[in-house]
């Protein structure tokens, strides 16, 4: 979804919050943005006393983050989090390259507590990764503020709330510390041994993780669920061996890891609507 981002159009807009301030989150603006002056310089202490929280990522570029006492860089594939009212400022320095960015601000005093939460715990910038689908709620809410002329208070505060809980899930919860690279093991394992008699209790042993939360982390990040990946990578390892034409439909479902060649060929024939032996035979 990072690749949808950056093909969205430049513009940044605020929301009425008259109807919105009663409930508990609402979103305050957003924005995609390509800054190119030094004069993007924003001071966390002189920008009114609305309860405000931010989320700000670098597509591209870098900027710069002086968050309290200490500096920070805000490079591409990271975002910092700031409140409002608070000691910060951020910038561009001169003679930086252009920083494509898009931002979210939310209002309301609970969700300032959950931001505070998260840089005591992480820090003001923090890595997202490209695949995350923070970037899909994004979209929604960039349609919603920039494209929308519907001004809908509760579509909005559900979006916005949704944009703090995937963040909190994301930065916060310990599952999904390192998940990434434990799925990310498990497909490499599935990719080297297809041939094998694994299957999804074989993956979550791998992965360390219980079968029902190995199963839901899969899914998120690999964006079908285990079983389906395994199959899929079976039938297209199968699809190369028939197409080289030198096993035959015995031995290529031996070698692709199903349990018998009748199974093979049923799986086969429903993904492409002929068996394994005219797809062979015909050099489809």
């Amino acid at each position: 979804m990072l690749s949808h981002i950056k093909k969205l159009k430049i513009g940044s807009s605020a929301l009425p919050l008259e109807h919105s301030k009663r409930l508990p989150c609402a979103i305050w603006g957003a924005g995609t943005e390509i800054q190119t002056s030094s004069q993007y310089d924003w001071d966390g202490l002189k920008r009114g006393s609305l309860p405000l929280a931010t989320f700000q990522y670098t597509i591209k570029g870098c900027g710069k983050l002086r968050y309290e006492s200490e500096d920070f860089e805000i490079p591409s594939g990271h975002a910092m989090l700031v409140r409002f009212p608070h000691n910060h400022r951020y910038w561009l320095p001169a003679k930086w390259e252009p920083w494509h960015l898009f931002w979210v601000s939310l209002y309301g005093e609970e969700i300032q507590k959950l931001w505070q939460q998260i840089e005591e715990k992480t820090g003001p910038v923090v890595r997202i990764p490209e695949d995350s689908p923070l970037f899909e709620i994004y979209c929604e809410i960039h349609e919603v503020v920039l494209n929308n002329p519907i001004f809908s208070p509760y579509r909005t505060s559900a979006l916005g709330y949704q944009f703090a809980m995937k963040i909190m899930d994301e930065l916060l919860n310990p599952e999904l510390k390192a998940p990434r690279r434990e799925i990310q093991s498990v497909v490499q394992y599935c990719e080297t041994h297809y041939h094998n008699y694994i299957g999804v209790e074989e993956m979550a042993e791998i992965s360390g993780l219980s079968r029902y939360h190995f199963t839901r982390l899969f899914r998120e990040i690999v964006g079908v669920p285990p079983g389906i990946f395994l199959r899929t990578l079976r039938m297209r390892k199968s699809v190369e061996l028939l197409r080289n034409g030198q096993h035959s439909v015995k031995v290529i479902s031996d070698l692709c890891g199903f349990a018998d060649v009748n199974n093979f060929c049923r799986a086969f024939k429903r993904i492409y609507g002929f068996s394994p032996g005219m797809f062979k035979n015909n050099g489809l």
